[in-house]
């Protein structure tokens, strides 16, 4: 996941709309990943994370942290 660009990994269907935002150079960072769980309808229009949120800072700092160890 970490410093990937978004919409890109082989073998999985992403929306046509993280595909786009992968063209225009979205790469996953902790920031990014931040951003994205608080509210990923805004963060990316049209993707197919409606109604899932995290607005808890802790529990958006464990998942990161977590990703960032199970993505190694």
């Amino acid at each position: 996941v970490f410093n990937r660009r978004a919409g890109t990994l082989e073998d999985f269907e992403y929306s046509p709309a993280m595909q786009e935002a992968g063209a225009r150079g979205l790469i996953w960072t902790p920031e990014t990943l931040d951003r994205y769980l608080v509210e990923p309808e805004d963060f990316i229009l049209e993707g197919r994370m409606s109604g899932v949120r995290l607005r808890d800072a802790d529990q958006r700092r464990v998942l990161i942290e977590w990703l960032a160890q199970a993505t190694r």
